[in-house]
């Protein structure tokens, strides 16, 4: 962006199964490099994720989708806080299957923890067909679903149904 200084966070303990994640990872860092951004890394926490979500009983839609935005904003945050970057943002705002209003909450509510640390909104979903464009053209790996292995199973869900049908 022209006006920022931007510096990425890879941070998805929600991606399943591990491939899928190495996948997404692989494209992030070819992003990174073709345009000279620097990049931070989170631990891949998957099955502590997972833990999570079954021992707080969050495992459904919508419970989960907010307990994972809120891991994310809230790591996020405290990685700004820590490496002095006064705003952060998310990619999760691009997307016309996330519940955008859902992760502008939570991401406020991160900045609102943090001294000094702002939440920049942008309603980036404008751009998601465009995006989509670019980001097949310079060969960038697509996402099928958003990441946790409950979206996986839902995104078959029903050619499941229809071929029981048959």
């Amino acid at each position: 962006m022209k006006d920022f200084d931007v510096t990425l966070f890879f941070f998805n303990p929600n991606i399943h199964p591990a491939k899928e994640y190495l996948d997404r990872m692989k494209s992030v860092k070819n992003l990174a490099e073709e345009y000279h951004l620097p990049i931070f890394f989170g631990e891949y926490l998957y099955q502590d994720f997972l833990e999570q979500l079954f021992l707080n009983n969050i495992a459904e839609t919508p419970k989960r989708c907010k307990f994972c935005y809120e891991l994310r904003m809230e790591e996020t945050a405290t990685l700004a806080d820590q490496s002095g970057i006064s705003l952060f943002c998310t990619t999760l705002l691009y997307s016309i299957y996330q519940d955008h209003e859902l992760i502008v909450q939570s991401a406020q509510r991160e900045a609102e923890k943090k001294n000094g640390i702002k939440f920049f909104y942008k309603d980036f979903r404008l751009f998601f067909e465009e995006g989509k464009l670019i980001a097949r053209d310079k060969g960038y790996y697509m996402q099928k679903y958003c990441g946790c292995i409950f979206s996986n199973e839902e995104r078959y869900k029903k050619q499941l149904n229809e071929k029981k049908q048959q």
